[in-house]
């Protein structure tokens, strides 16, 4: 078996005519399954989607079969927490509330017939927020592809508005030396120091590598991970208050560089990893 996975955020009503920050959103994503075998077979999808209800309110959770899809709302006020599309045939879930979390989970399998060396196709619509009667609609409408179209269209436009790297200003490694400055935001020029944590490290530009929007291998992917390493990092040890992201490992893994990657790894379990519960952490622990 193969497994492709393609998601990206897409505006619940269209790209906006201006940026705000209260637009109804929807997270995308299409599974890809491909069997490579020379004969038919059914094979499982699971997937899981937590989600934090308040404590007064009823967190029961229901599943309504539409055709070839499944809606799962909350009972309360039967607004919409998930749409899974391209169910071919039976698909079995439970529910549950989470031992000291706000949220509940959902598990889900849907099932799917596989021809040999052949693909089935299913799309995942995670809206944020609830999806109400009005809204749902507006979710069914959405087409994956063709909102993939517009987004890539959309963000291509922006960059291109830009060329904001080569406008900016050289940056200082710790050797000395200069490098060209690669900014979390398009149109910008020069590190945004009033919020340079948010917009270079933890929403910055180095996830559009282990996204594989921007090459691993370019120039910006250089000039982003020695920027990081030598300036917004901790100490220059690998390591960032919000370790749980770890997105510099998964670019020095697409770059075949094993001693990067294996260095990033250890940094976050030192900086990172609770020794009473052991899980990781989302924010670095202090003595």
């Amino acid at each position: 078996m193969r497994y492709e996975v393609e998601q990206f955020a897409y505006p619940l009503n269209g790209p906006p005519r201006e940026r705000r920050g209260d637009i109804a959103m929807v997270l995308l994503q299409k599974v890809k399954a491909t069997n490579l075998q020379n004969a038919a077979r059914r094979i499982p999808i699971t997937m899981t989607h937590r989600r934090e209800f308040a404590p007064f309110i009823n967190s029961t959770v229901i599943a309504e079969r539409e055709g070839n899809s499944v809606v799962f709302f909350d009972n309360a006020h039967r607004r919409a927490l998930l749409r899974i599309e391209g169910v071919e045939h039976g698909f079995e879930w439970h529910g549950a509330r989470e031992f000291q979390r706000k949220s509940k989970r959902i598990d889900a399998t849907v099932f799917a017939d596989l021809p040999a060396r052949g693909s089935r196709d299913i799309v995942i619509k995670l809206p944020s927020a609830l999806a109400g009667a009005r809204e749902l609609a507006t979710l069914k409408a959405i087409n994956f592809d063709a909102a993939r179209a517009t987004t890539l269209d959309y963000w291509s436009g922006y960059v291109a508005r830009g060329a904001a790297a080569a406008r900016s200003p050289l940056v200082q490694l710790r050797d000395h030396t200069w490098i060209p400055y690669v900014p979390g935001e398009a149109t910008a020029s020069g590190r945004l120091l009033n919020q340079w944590y948010a917009a270079d490290v933890d929403t910055g530009p180095v996830h559009l590598l282990r996204l594989k929007a921007l090459s691993p291998n370019g120039d910006l992917a250089d000039s982003l991970l020695h920027d990081h390493e030598d300036n917004l990092f901790l100490n220059g040890w690998g390591m960032a208050d919000e370790p749980v992201y770890n997105q510099q490992a998964t670019a020095y893994l697409l770059r075949d560089d094993p001693k990067a990657a294996i260095r990033a790894f250890y940094s976050y379990m030192a900086s990172a990893f609770s020794h009473s519960v052991f899980e990781p952490v989302e924010h670095l622990l202090h003595d």
